[in-house]
């Protein structure tokens, strides 16, 4: 018996963001905010994956929390 185990990463662009390798299907939604608690972005995903484009966010550090039913990860980015 093999056991597949989906690989979770962020991928940091420029301009963007990506988290892929979630789970899908499980009802996952996601919110972005700053250290002072103000939100950048928020939503849900569909397809395990998620992209985010930085191009306007001010300098500064952030957190990508995704979370569903039985699902949680948290991501910390610093923009510089």
């Amino acid at each position: 018996h093999v056991r597949s185990r989906r690989q979770r990463q962020m991928c940091i662009r420029d301009s963007s963001i990506s988290v892929v390798g979630l789970p899908s299907g499980h009802n996952l939604s996601y919110i972005m905010a700053n250290v002072s608690g103000q939100v950048a972005f928020n939503g849900l995903i569909g397809n395990g994956s998620i992209t985010l484009t930085t191009t306007n966010l001010p300098k500064g550090i952030y957190i990508v929390k995704v979370s569903g039913e039985d699902f949680e990860k948290s991501y910390k980015l610093l923009k510089n």
